[in-house]
């Protein structure tokens, strides 16, 4: 078991889990991603850049949200103030709510992309021969992820995981969420 192995060891292993996650409820987003990450054009390049495209839309959509969410906190905030001198929201607390709309874009943003990493996951689980549609994340899609994962080695299907991790590592570095994207989908064989 897990619990057995020491902690120096199991912090350099790679962890998979094979169970799928809970989830509440399923998010607005998810099948407009499950229709991107279905989508496939006449070759790499054009796949990957219609890909980013339509992934950049659909996080655009969600930071839209994110900001009216926030900027209706915002608006609480002004009428909260109303008595003040000004009845305005001070500087401060200005750059408080712009900092929380880019918190919570930035969990929105992880949550679409380890529903990417389930997807490659899932195609992974199909090319190893899992058969049990119940452990895959994306049961509904069982026969698609399987169709994908027979066009794919190993070595492919791994490695389009990695290729959504390396987008998820990047992307919290702050590097160009563009540039990331298009560098990530251009990499996934899939």
């Amino acid at each position: 078991t897990p619990a057995a192995l020491l902690h120096t060891v199991v912090s350099r292993c790679q962890r998979i889990d094979l169970q799928s996650d809970s989830v509440a409820a399923v998010p607005p987003w998810r099948e407009e991603l499950i229709g991107l990450l279905k989508m496939q054009t006449s070759g790499p390049f054009l796949t990957a850049l219609g890909r980013t495209a339509l992934l950049r839309r659909l996080l655009a959509g969600i930071k839209a949200a994110v900001e009216e969410s926030e900027g209706a906190d915002l608006s609480v905030t002004d009428r909260d103030n109303a008595g003040d001198d000004e009845g305005l929201v001070a500087e401060p607390e200005k750059d408080v709510v712009v900092a929380r709309i880019e918190a919570r874009y930035r969990e929105e943003r992880t949550a679409v992309l380890g529903a990417v990493l389930r997807w490659y996951r899932d195609i992974l689980l199909c090319h190893c021969g899992v058969e049990d549609p119940g452990v895959l994340f994306y049961p509904g899609h069982a026969e698609h992820l399987r169709r994908v994962a027979g066009n794919l080695t190993y070595r492919q299907a791994v490695g389009n995981i990695e290729a959504v991790e390396a987008m998820q590592r990047q992307l919290g570095r702050s590097l160009v969420e563009e540039a990331v994207l298009m560098r990530g989908f251009a990499q996934l064989a899939a």
